[in-house]
Formats: C-alpha cells, sequence, structure tokens
C-alpha cells in the first residue's frame, strides 16, 4: 500500500501515555506494516533494523507486546488489519470492473466487424473455389440512356467572385449571386467596394478575423450599418437642396466661418456645432420647418451671438 488514512484523534488517544521515542517507534511500525500489507515477522532484531533502531530493541518489543498479537509467529494489529483487506477488496473490484469493460469492448469490435463481413460478402464461392463476379451476372434489363452512354454527371457549383480569409486562413468564397441578393437589401450603398473594405479590414487585423460561421454575419452586419449610415459628404461640402431652412443655415455657417469677424476659436466652435449638430445636413433632401423649427432658431441666435 502506498497510502492509508492517519486518524490523529485515534493515534493520540491510543499513545497519549507513551513517551516520545516510543510513540515514533509505534508509527513507524504501522508504516511497516502497511507497507508490507501483512503482519510483521517475530524477529526483533530485523524488525529494530527495518524500522532503523536498532539501539531501541527494548523499546521496540514492549510497542510490539502493548498494540500487536503474535499469530502463527507474525505480530498483527487489527486495525492494520482491516484496513488492508478493505484496500485488497476495492483493489481487486478495479481490476474485475477494468476486465469487463475489456471484455465488452472487444465483443463490440467482434460484433461491428461481423456485420461488416456479412454485408460485404454478397457473392460466395463455388465448389472450384472461383468466385462469381458481378460481371458475370449483369443485369440485362433496360437502363436509362445516359447509363450507357458513359457520361459522368457531377454537381456543378457556384464560383466564388471574392473571398474573405477566415481566422484559420480559410478563405470564404463570396458568389456573384449572393452579391445580387446583397445589392437588393442594401440599395443605397456599392456592395462590391463594401466587400473590397471588407477583405482589406480582415487583412489589416488578423487578430479579429471570424470564424467561417461567423462570416456571413459580419458580412451582413457591415452592410446594414453602412446602409443605415447613408451617403457621406466631407464636412464643409454644401448640401443640394433648394429647402430654404438648409439654405439659411448653410448661408449662416459660411457667414461665421469665413468673413474674418469671428476669432477663430469661434469659428471653429461653430463648424463644430453645425457639423455635429446638423450631421446629417448634406443628406436631407428636404428640411421641415413646420416640426423643427425651434432647433432652427435657436442655433441661428447662437451663430449670430457668437459673431
Amino acid at each position: 500500500m502506498n497510502y492509508y488514512q492517519f486518524h490523529i484523534g485515534d493515534f493520540n488517544s491510543a499513545t497519549r501515555h507513551l513517551n516520545r521515542l516510543e510513540r515514533s517507534i509505534y508509527r513507524d511500525l504501522i508504516d511497516l506494516y502497511y507497507d508490507s500489507e501483512t503482519g510483521l515477522p517475530n524477529d526483533i532484531q530485523l524488525i529494530c533494523r527495518k524500522i532503523v533502531a536498532n539501539e531501541c530493541s527494548t523499546d521496540v518489543e514492549r510497542v510490539l507486546n502493548e498494540f500487536f498479537t503474535l499469530v502463527d509467529d507474525r505480530w498483527h494489529n487489527e486495525r492494520c488489519d482491516a484496513e488492508i483487506a478493505k484496500y485488497k477488496a476495492k483493489h481487486q473490484q478495479q481490476i474485475n470492473a477494468g476486465q469487463a469493460s475489456a471484455a465488452k469492448r472487444n465483443q463490440s469490435v467482434t460484433n461491428k466487424q461481423r456485420t461488416i463481413s456479412a454485408r460485404s460478402t454478397g457473392v460466395q464461392p463455388t465448389n472450384n473455389q472461383e468466385p462469381i463476379t458481378n460481371n458475370q451476372n449483369k443485369d440485362s434489363s433496360p437502363k436509362p440512356a445516359h447509363a450507357d452512354s458513359g457520361q459522368q454527371f457531377r454537381v456543378e457549383l457556384p464560383q466564388s467572385v471574392m473571398t474573405i480569409q477566415t481566422n484559420t486562413g480559410a478563405e470564404y468564397g463570396i458568389t456573384a449571386e449572393m452579391i445580387e441578393d446583397w445589392k437588393k437589401l442594401y440599395p443605397a450603398i456599392d456592395v462590391e467596394q463594401q466587400l473590397r473594405n471588407m477583405k482589406g479590414w480582415v487583412l489589416a487585423n488578423p487578430t479579429k478575423r471570424k470564424t467561417l460561421s461567423g462570416i456571413p454575419r459580419f458580412i451582413t452586419n457591415w452592410l446594414a450599418r453602412e446602409q443605415n449610415a447613408g451617403p457621406r459628404q466631407a464636412i464643409g461640402a454644401r448640401a443640394q437642396s433648394n429647402d430654404p431652412g438648409t439654405e439659411m443655415l448653410w448661408t449662416e455657417f459660411r457667414r461665421c466661418n469665413g468673413n474674418g469677424t469671428v476669432s477663430q476659436d469661434a469659428r471653429v466652435q461653430h463648424a463644430v456645432r453645425l457639423m455635429g449638430g446638423w450631421s446629417r445636413l448634406g443628406e436631407m433632401s428636404s428640411f421641415d420647418l413646420n416640426k423643427r423649427r425651434d432647433d432652427f432658431d435657436r442655433h441661428v441666435r447662437e451663430y449670430r451671438d457668437a459673431a
């Protein structure tokens, strides 16, 4: 036994009256007992050598007489014998379980091999040990025209016109049909250019590449975001609109930003307010003065007061 449970309370209770040397000898005797898994030999000198107590034979003999019983010329300890018996029973149980599991696996493999052999052996040999082949028993029944023509049929898969690399290095193929579907779903953007943007982003960010199953979601999320953002105009570009409210805003912006009557800080502040507060100004085709007149008037007053 390489391991046994040591009950500190039981040991202390049983050895409280012993001196330090006798307690040490008793513990060594227990270790020797479990290590050999049998009773100790009826040889005091041999036991002393094994526990390195050659000068303490009297103490060893005293401990043996108190805690061990001499049976069949060996010193036995009732507690140790019980623990060893439980250990051996458990060990044998584990051996039996392992053997049963191995036998079950072997039987399963044998059954599978028999099944495969029975399925694959469709022709039995004749008495002259010459097997009948499939070619000797050809079916003369009519066959489809394509079967006799020798034509080989295969499924043609759509060709990819673009690929996006995944996190494993594999390429996710994008077909022309997929692009056409996306164009219908996201008509406000250039789908092909956005796909090229995605490909460039993936190449520039290798640690953020998507899985093969995650690429479709990555593409649709990207296209939806660009669709919702709408077309972009450079900051300061003039909105192409005949709406009077839009024209008044741009006129106010030009006046505060370009005639030199406002300090540089004020001009920057106006530019930030105008392009930040009205970030979609250049995208609007009309300006609803009835609904947003209050906001419009407030912004115009702020620009004029600062100027």
